[in-house]
């Protein structure tokens, strides 16, 4: 600064070649713009944050057909495509995806107006490791059932077959799936504690034994439903319970019950 002015005399510097200090870390630099560095140009503070977050709060309230919950292009949940269209088979109205609060943009599942109840298809990240509903959720759940709702929080793995569906869906007894959370989280807490000790094998023992394991749990829940083994259709029910495709079925029955799917199943010739 001081060269230029004494090659210059008479003239005003740039004021892009006077030094400033950076608005986001304070540096001292030379410059056009605000920000030393494409770093702090991208930088967004949080009086920023604040101001993004009430225009976009604003902008979904008067817009709330535009909210991701209510777009038509939302991820499809196969649980909760189940429970629809098993209402739907039976003829019993329902309302998805609706918004029971004025003042907060929650959006329930499935909904039966005339009676004021909602049902809320859970995934894991809904509950913590011990299956209790996080703060978020039961924060939720509270303030729509304070407004005279009755919510049923149902876990994604009771949507798989039409008996436990019914189970949920009977509104005259009351609904408490807290027993069967617990277990089910209490079977991944053990999957989980298993593969520290599976680590330790030579690769060929640990895949054999990791298949094991995964499958475990699972060998004699398929036993629990009600599924005809003896008519077509039944490697379609047992696909969904295992959560695996249907093609993978007759090779998963072979592995784990090699004599009943002999005996006893249906098998296309």
């Amino acid at each position: 600064h001081t060269r230029w002015c004494s090659l210059n005399p008479g003239r005003k510097p740039n004021k892009n070649s006077l030094p400033k200090n950076c608005t986001i870390c304070g540096n001292e630099f030379i410059g056009r713009g605000k920000t030393c560095s494409k770093k702090c140009a991208n930088t967004v503070t949080d009086d920023t944050k604040q101001i993004l977050s009430k225009k976009r709060k604003k902008y979904l309230k008067e817009n709330p057909e535009k909210h991701p919950w209510k777009r038509e292009n939302k991820q499809s949940s196969v649980p909760c495509n189940n429970v629809k269209e098993y209402l739907t088979n039976r003829n019993i109205q329902f309302v998805h995806e609706f918004t029971p609060l004025l003042d907060r943009a929650f959006s329930i599942d499935i909904v039966f107006l005339h009676i004021k109840t909602g049902i809320e298809i859970n995934g894991n990240q809904h509950y913590d490791e011990f299956g209790k509903l996080k703060p978020y959720y039961q924060e939720r759940h509270d303030l729509i059932e304070k407004a005279g709702w009755k919510l049923i929080e149902v876990h994604y793995s009771q949507c798989f077959n039409d008996e436990s569906i019914s189970k949920f869906l009977n509104f005259d007894i009351p609904h408490d799936d807290s027993g069967m959370i617990e277990s089910y989280f209490e079977q991944k807490r053990i999957r989980n504690s298993l593969k520290v000790s599976v680590n330790t094998l030579p690769r060929g023992q640990k895949v054999k034994l990791k298949t094991q394991q995964k499958w475990e749990y699972l060998k004699d829940e398929i036993f629990k439903h009600s599924i005809d083994f003896s008519k077509y259709g039944w490697v379609t029910k047992v696909a969904k319970i295992l959560k695996i495709s249907p093609q993978k079925i007759n090779g998963w029955m072979k592995h784990y019950h090699p004599d009943f799917f002999e005996k006893e199943c249906f098998k296309r010739k």
